[in-house]
């Protein structure tokens, strides 16, 4: 009886460290998967933090780069004012050169009406006697 009983006794016992084993593999399994998803949970975090770091980072650059369009809009604004003035200049001056060319043509015009009148007054001086026969020498007195 005592024989069987620490036959039973032992096959218990095997069986208990069996399950024993068994259990504190479970449990080494369960505390390694709890130790990964510490560590995942720990990189979420991580990734967490620097997407938010990144989101402010986009944001003020965000804000930046508006600010830049906005300089820019108004330096292109201040451009086309001074290509529009320009512009004007320019039209001014091709009116300007438009009117100086008219007025050296009428110029011109005056000089040759001059010549005619001093050649006209030349030959009435020689008509009336006071002036000489000849036009080369009137010409180059006056």
């Amino acid at each position: 009886l005592f024989r069987s009983e620490s036959v039973s006794a032992r096959s218990s016992a095997a069986t208990a460290e069996q399950e024993a084993a068994q259990l504190r593999a479970r449990l080494d399994d369960r505390i390694s998967r709890v130790q990964e998803l510490e560590r995942d949970r720990s990189r979420l975090e991580d990734r967490v933090a620097a997407l938010e770091k990144s989101s402010d980072s986009a944001r003020a650059g965000e804000s930046d780069a508006r600010a830049r369009a906005s300089t820019a809009e108004s330096e292109l604004e201040q451009a086309r004012r001074r290509i529009a003035a320009l512009e004007a200049d320019a039209n001014a001056g091709a009116a300007a050169r438009e009117r100086a060319a008219a007025l050296e043509a009428e110029l011109a015009k005056a000089k040759d009406r001059i010549t005619e009148l001093q050649e006209e007054n030349a030959d009435l001086l020689v008509v009336l006697g006071e002036g000489d026969d000849d036009d080369e020498e009137d010409a180059g007195d006056e």
